[in-house]
């Protein structure tokens, strides 16, 4: 009888070892890189002026302005070769779309980051500017105000009074540039074991990590626009 029972307790872990063998060797397949766009084609027609009457802006939902509350910072985000993508033609021919966004109000402290989202391979070729509620120039960056705030590349301000919205197109005079950047970080391993009495234990290893990119400045990519901000007082 004993004998039984360790054949069949052997049996167990044996084809427990194999089913972990089989998920450690099993490998998740990488989205393909996104190729630069070094062209634009409109997806739609261009108009001459910036038209700011239906900006990119925070959410009226309830829960998500919650969730918004909690996390410390509102992200609005346009990818910019779908074909809802405003565009203007500036009369030479030159057509480059755009996207508008409103700034977040009623937040005290807030601070704005808007850019482009890094991308693997691809950056968006941001250039920045904000306007007030009737979308006349307020402010416009220059190349030195541009860095790496986090997972985007743009400019960071505290906004004006009269600043309303920004506004992100495209910047010809970048397109086909590339950037090259070391980049360090950590990642969590899931480690498992299995004693040969059945037990079970398990943890996190983390390791360090160094991983070189180069990105292309194109007219694929994100525009984001992201307001952080301290805890805001409840009011009574």
């Amino acid at each position: 009888m004993h004998l039984q029972n360790t054949t069949k307790l052997t049996t167990t872990l044996i084809a427990g070892v194999a089913a972990l063998s089989l998920t450690a060797c099993k490998t998740s397949e990488k989205p393909p890189l996104k190729p630069p766009v070094l062209s634009y084609k409109a997806a739609m027609v261009c108009t001459p002026n910036v038209k700011f009457d239906n900006p990119i802006r925070r959410t009226s939902e309830e829960k998500k302005r919650k969730r918004e509350l909690r996390k410390r910072m509102i992200a609005l985000e346009k990818t910019m070769t779908t074909k809802g993508v405003a565009c203007i033609d500036d009369g030479s021919g030159t057509r480059l779309p755009y996207a508008a966004f409103e700034i977040p109000t009623g937040l005290a402290k807030r601070v704005v980051n808007a850019g482009a989202k890094f991308d693997s391979a691809v950056i968006f070729a941001a250039k920045i500017s904000t306007h007030d509620e009737n979308g006349t120039l307020v402010r416009t960056f220059e190349e030195m105000d541009y860095r790496r705030l986090g997972d985007v590349y743009g400019v960071q301000f505290s906004p004006r009074e009269t600043e309303h919205f920004v506004l992100i197109k495209a910047d010809p005079s970048l397109i086909g540039q590339q950037e090259g950047t070391v980049e360090t970080g950590a990642k969590a391993q899931r480690i498992s074991n299995f004693g040969v009495t059945g037990n079970y234990s398990g943890g996190t290893n983390k390791r360090g990590f160094q991983q070189n990119f180069i990105r292309t400045y194109s007219y694929n990519g994100k525009a984001v626009v992201q307001t952080v901000f301290p805890k805001q007082k409840i009011k009574k």
